[in-house]
């Protein structure tokens, strides 16, 4: 599996601007409930946190789902964010044009701290897979 080469500067600025860049642990299933944690080395608990996933960059147009955010709470050296979408949402997803079983899409995860201004803190990279038949 490789990361969809259009999507490929935008992650490496992510990696250069030390906000992530990284692939998600989990594939989304189209069809299931999906989550993703991120371990952030900080206090981000009092934090007001929002995420979406998209198919690129900037374009304004195909954001496909804004991402349900748990915050935890913060264990004295990290706080861990779930990232998560319904099954109903996951099923509704772009389907795979190139029949490769795959569509690479982008996240990203905006922090605004406590007192101060919102900011792009993360972005990231997963697949979108599918089934071979009705399970």
């Amino acid at each position: 599996m490789m990361l969809d080469p259009r999507h490929a500067a935008w992650i490496a600025a992510m990696k250069a601007a030390g906000r992530g860049g990284l692939k998600a642990a989990d594939n989304i299933v189209r069809g299931e409930t999906w989550s993703t944690v991120i371990r952030v080395a900080a206090d981000w608990s009092g934090d007001t946190i929002t995420a979406s996933l998209g198919y690129e960059p900037d374009d304004g147009v195909s954001e496909a789902n804004d991402l349900s955010v748990n915050v935890g709470s913060y264990s004295g050296s990290y706080t861990d964010i779930t990232l998560q979408l319904s099954s109903g949402s996951t099923a509704t997803l772009e389907d795979d044009a190139d029949g490769d079983g795959l569509v690479s899409v982008l996240f990203d995860l905006h922090r605004t701290p406590s007192g101060g201004s919102k900011y792009l803190a993360f972005g990231g990279w997963t697949y979108i897979t599918g089934s071979v038949g009705n399970v």
